[in-house]
């Protein structure tokens, strides 16, 4: 919901605010030093249903640092 929403129904009681599972601050952030590892794979053919247009849909992989090594 947009925050001007949640603010307008939580000052006619209308919205209860429920408390974050984890506080914002506890996140720890990492950047990475370079660029991870990205590649295409190849492409799916894909048809439009209605028209049958064929269209290419190209699948990309990411390679990212597991959890715990930063």
């Amino acid at each position: 919901m947009e925050p001007t929403i949640d603010r307008i129904l939580q000052r006619q009681g209308l919205l209860r605010v429920r408390p974050r599972k984890r506080p914002k601050e506890s996140y720890q952030w990492w950047e990475r030093p370079g660029p991870m590892q990205l590649d295409v794979i190849g492409g799916v053919r894909l048809v439009n249903p209605v028209t049958g247009v064929l269209r290419e849909a190209k699948l990309v992989t990411a390679v990212d640092d597991p959890p715990g090594l930063a």
